[in-house]
């Protein structure tokens, strides 16, 4: 029994002003790769939902400091979705005959994978507050914390000489 994946277009990037470029090409994708997945088009979804990890990799890495524990939550909760995609129109398996006409729809595959991966290591490392990524780079992710500072009040000391 396969799950059923939820609309593409139901998830949204945080939209905070910052990286308007990335927020835009995720809706314009999300929205092909919806269009893709309601036709039935296998080899258009495989290459959208290519194009969507990639830029949600290069978010990622563009925005690390501007994203909280909520945002990676949803992006885990974006390429959870995206694999179910995947695996309802059962792209594993039309990319798993040896087609040769195919070679490049099963590289675009194997790289929406890797991706995957690679995306789902970072969110992992969230809660580990240490990232290594798979070209050996290795990089602290900040957790923001709104809160305000608290500071020990200062003591009033009323009997201070001072010399005039």
């Amino acid at each position: 029994m396969r799950c059923k994946p939820k609309p593409a277009t139901a998830w949204q990037l945080r939209f905070d002003g910052y990286y308007p470029g990335y927020v835009r090409a995720y809706q314009e994708l999300s929205a092909q790769q919806q269009q893709a997945y309601q036709t039935n088009k296998a080899l258009w979804l495989i290459e959208i939902t290519e194009q969507k990890t990639e830029k949600l990799l290069a978010y990622m890495t563009e925005a690390r400091r501007n994203i909280d524990s909520s945002d990676y939550a949803r992006i885990g909760e974006i390429i959870k979705n995206d694999e179910r995609m995947l695996n309802y129109l059962k792209c594993d398996s039309i990319l798993a005959h040896k087609n040769d006409h195919l070679e490049a729809q099963r590289a675009s595959y194997l790289s929406c994978r890797k991706n995957f991966d690679e995306i789902k290591e970072r969110i992992k490392a969230v809660t580990s507050s240490t990232y290594q990524s798979s070209d050996g780079v290795q990089s602290r992710l900040v957790h923001h914390s709104y809160k305000p500072e608290l500071r020990p009040k200062q003591e009033n000391n009323l009997n201070v000489d001072f010399d005039f």
